[in-house]
């Protein structure tokens, strides 16, 4: 029995390693190519594609507000 008492068991495989937090940048990308802003992205290429100017504006500031108030929430 000494073998079993001097044996250390690890809950984790040995292959695991624990990794770093993502980098800022990462998550930045990461909340600016989600599949909400994917659709207000089409929605921006479509105003632009009609002329439709004002409505492209809006909808890049909300495209722009939506990635920075995710990485916000997501960096704390």
């Amino acid at each position: 029995m000494p073998l079993l008492e001097t044996t250390l068991i690890s809950p984790l495989p040995p292959s695991f390693s624990p990794s770093l937090p993502p980098s800022q940048v990462f998550l930045f990308i990461h909340h600016l190519f989600n599949f909400m802003t994917l659709i207000l992205f089409i929605a921006f290429a479509l105003a632009l594609g009609v002329k439709e100017y004002l409505e492209a504006g809006v909808l890049g500031v909300v495209i722009i507000l939506n990635a920075v108030i995710g990485f916000v929430q997501a960096y704390r």
